[in-house]
């Protein structure tokens, strides 16, 4: 793992259990529990997200490498030394209702516009981003509802893609419902 940059990428599609999977797992993982803008009655366990606004012009440094981050869009696009990538999916529509619930949140929470981007603009340019750079990335995908209905056989999966040496998948298990 040391050297390697693991971008996490989706949105509302799992990518904060994945990265609390891959922390469970014993993976260095970059990020704030809860940054100033997201609410945390939409995610109890965290986000592990960059603070909102960091790195728009992506990861311009090795400073990251030897850790998971999430990144998207630009984020993603922009970054130099990503290793590897994993897609983190989910049924379109429940992931675009989850958006839209997440604008209305941050709104509520901050009064700033949130919805100037339909929701399913944003899942689109998202995935669309993601699929791009899939193109040339060692890439997993990590689909959510498959996560929930088969933990073990999904974290040994992901385990098996990042090369982990004994990973302690039993405990990693546990963080999923």
């Amino acid at each position: 793992m040391k050297g390697t940059m693991i971008a996490i990428t989706g949105i509302r599609s799992g990518t904060s259990m994945t990265m609390q999977t891959l922390k469970l797992l014993g993976v260095s993982i970059t990020g704030v529990k809860y940054p100033k803008v997201y609410p945390q009655e939409f995610n109890k366990k965290g986000y592990w997200d960059l603070e909102f606004g960091e790195y728009l012009d992506g990861v311009p440094d090795k400073r990251f490498c030897g850790t998971a981050i999430k990144l998207v869009l630009g984020q993603l696009l922009k970054s130099k030394h990503i290793s590897k990538l994993i897609i983190c999916q989910r049924n379109k529509d429940d992931c675009v209702k989850s958006i839209r619930k997440l604008q209305q949140g941050i709104q509520d929470a901050t009064g700033l516009p949130t919805t100037a981007y339909s929701a399913e603009y944003v899942y689109n340019s998202v995935f669309s981003c993601a699929e791009s750079c899939a193109e040339h990335l060692n890439t997993f995908r990590l689909n959510f509802e498959e996560m929930l209905i088969e933990p073990y056989l999904q974290i040994q999966k992901l385990a098996d893609f990042l090369n982990l040496k004994n990973p302690n998948i039993s405990n990693a298990v546990k963080n999923i419902n």
